[in-house]
């Protein structure tokens, strides 16, 4: 695949999207890892450094992300807005703590927990951050993590365009080599940064490129693709699809009627056009 015609026809596609919407541009969580910086890259293209705002949210972060986000802002020539979230975290957590069960959690957070909760108190800063300055939120999932549900509902998964998220991990990592992307960014192991020593790969126990390789099979259904990967591999990447799928999906509803009903007719009171009538009764 030629990745230069590739992203600038997604900086395309955010550039329309972005003015349909009415809107000024762009604002991206960056934490200092490939994905988000591929994606502030892309919404450069698309609207220009003028209108894509980089935000680092430091949560019981590791020093060595904010450095990588700085690099990162350096790199696209844009500037890189930080914020601390960690009192707001501890004072959550202390909070919070009081109406968990301490039978069965011991009254303390689990690390899975917490790193929820991470996800979605930047995600509400994104967001404020996005409101005040009529830009839309650019997702930074890739297509390999979407369908493994390896995000967090409404943290990391909540956003308004999702650039790359119809390419797996894999080629994300192809495309960020015609970027302005530093090759340490690219190099450098996977982590979301929920906690300490986290990092994609040891979490989902799997490479990406051995879950790219499978997902690949499975959605295009060449069933050689899937030679010689073992069957508990397989069985556990399913049932992960399987589980999470909730995650990408619109909330249901309960419908009342299934497809054979009548179509449902609500009556409204009958609403009086008062200019209407005033011109009628002075015609008469």
């Amino acid at each position: 695949m030629d990745w230069s015609k590739e992203t600038k026809k997604i900086a395309d596609w955010m550039r329309e999207y972005n003015r349909n919407a009415g809107t000024k541009g762009y604002v991206c969580g960056i934490s200092g890892g490939l994905d988000s910086a591929v994606v502030a890259a892309l919404s450069i293209s698309a609207v220009g450094k003028e209108n894509t705002y980089l935000y680092y949210i430091g949560i019981d972060s590791d020093s060595k992300c904010f450095e990588d986000a700085e690099s990162i802002a350096r790199a696209l020539g844009v500037e890189l807005h930080s914020a601390g979230l960690t009192k707001v975290f501890n004072e959550y957590l202390l909070y919070s703590s009081m109406f968990l069960d301490p039978d069965t959690v011991n009254g303390i957070h689990s690390d899975l927990s917490k790193g929820n909760i991470k996800a979605r108190l930047r995600m509400l800063f994104i967001y404020d951050m996005a409101h005040e300055r009529n830009c839309l939120v650019s997702g930074t999932g890739n297509l390999s993590e979407l369908q493994m549900g390896y995000i967090t509902k409404h943290g990391d998964g909540a956003c308004d365009i999702e650039p790359i998220g119809d390419y797996y991990k894999t080629e994300i990592i192809q495309m960020a080599k015609v970027l302005p992307i530093p090759k340490r960014i690219i190099t450098k192991p996977p982590s979301a940064d929920l906690w300490e020593g986290q990092t994609d790969e040891e979490e989902l126990g799997i490479t990406y490129k051995e879950l790219d390789r499978i997902l690949v099979g499975l959605r295009t259904g060449n069933r050689g693709i899937l030679d010689n990967i073992p069957v508990e591999q397989l069985t556990k990447v399913q049932d992960m699809i399987r589980i999470s799928s909730h995650k990408l999906k619109v909330p249901s509803s309960y419908k009342r009627f299934d497809a054979s009903s009548q179509i449902l007719t609500l009556d409204f009171p009958s609403v009086v056009c008062y200019d209407t009538v005033n011109k009628e009764q002075e015609d008469g």
